[in-house]
């Protein structure tokens, strides 16, 4: 089972826990960027086998954008003759026709989530821990810097392990309505 999603990194400071009132004593200032630059992060994880599989792009999501991930995820399970389950969620371009019709013919199955329950994929943990430790209360002097800390994070993923190993599991918290 593979746990796919897609994230989008703006580049701009996002400060967290951070609220107080103006000129106060321990104020923190932190520089700003306004920007509308992004990184969109396709992003599979295999649990079991712990193993991820990361396509970055500067380009919009699209359904043709999904396709070719898929490829990618194939090329990486190349040595398995197994049916690829992936779990994602219903987002436009997940959905499209040309996505599942690529799906079938890589020997995909694709489960979709229910709406509304991110909680389900468990890859949106790797998501916060990826923004805790790159993007909140950072400042990147250009893009191009940010970029690099992206990348360089998922170079070296596997020095995070121990923490992603208690973080990424398949236990869910069961929340009841009545």
């Amino acid at each position: 089972m593979i746990f796919y999603d897609i994230s989008h990194l703006q580049y701009q400071v996002q400060n967290e826990k951070c609220w107080q009132l103006k000129g106060g004593e321990y104020t923190k200032v932190f520089k700003s960027i306004c920007s509308k630059k992004r990184i969109n992060i396709l992003g599979a994880f295999n649990r079991k086998l712990n193993r991820y599989t990361i396509l970055l792009s500067k380009s919009s999501c699209t359904k043709e954008l999904v396709c070719d991930f898929f490829e990618v995820v194939k090329k990486d399970y190349r040595w398995t003759r197994k049916e690829l389950n992936i779990v994602l969620d219903g987002a436009k371009y997940n959905r499209a026709y040309d996505t599942q019709d690529k799906a079938e013919d890589l020997g995909m199955k694709l489960n979709y989530l229910p709406k509304s329950s991110p909680n389900l994929n468990i890859i949106e943990r790797l998501w916060k821990f990826l923004k805790k430790h790159v993007v909140r209360n950072k400042y990147y002097e250009s893009f191009e810097e940010f970029e690099e800390a992206v990348v360089d994070f998922f170079k070296n993923i596997h020095q995070y392990d121990k923490e992603l190993a208690s973080l990424l599991t398949m236990k869910f918290e069961i929340i009841s309505t009545c």
